[in-house]
């Protein structure tokens, strides 16, 4: 088997081996603040990232049952870099830094955790996907539609 199938297959099995239910289906990553989606924006040295857009054009995503937000069609999952720094997608899917919590009672505010501190979800100045430190910023609500 090549090196290269590891990463996909080892997702592959999550989802379908590990879970007791089955994946959301796939669906956006939605800001109701501003109304535009995740839309994945191609960065120089192949780096992804997302930047809110038409939601025509967005990136399409299903939340597993491990809470892990999974490219559509892709082996690639939603992970965190760090507090200030754009979301990225990754391909080892199991740390905590891949697992995103709806939060709060409107279910509008998705969490990770990475070593030292719980992250949010959030948006800069120029709509890119960040993680900062949790709070109530409107910046920080999105949904899955």
């Amino acid at each position: 088997m090549k090196l290269s199938l590891l990463p996909p297959l080892f997702i592959l099995c999550s989802i379908l081996l590990l879970s007791n239910s089955l994946p959301i289906s796939a669906k956006v990553i939605f800001s109701p603040t501003v109304e535009l989606c995740a839309v994945r924006k191609v960065e120089p040295a192949s780096r992804f990232k997302l930047q809110l857009g038409p939601c025509d054009q967005a990136q399409q995503w299903t939340y597993t049952p491990e809470k892990m937000l999974i490219a559509d069609g892709e082996s690639l999952c939603l992970q965190a870099i760090g507090a200030g720094k754009a979301v990225g997608f990754g391909v080892l899917c199991h740390n905590t830094d891949s697992t995103w919590e709806l939060m709060t009672n409107s279910k509008e505010q998705f969490s990770t955790r990475i070593p030292g501190s719980t992250l949010c979800l959030d948006l800069d100045p120029n709509n890119i996907l960040i993680s900062n430190p949790c709070g109530q910023q409107p910046g920080q609500w999105f949904t899955l539609r």
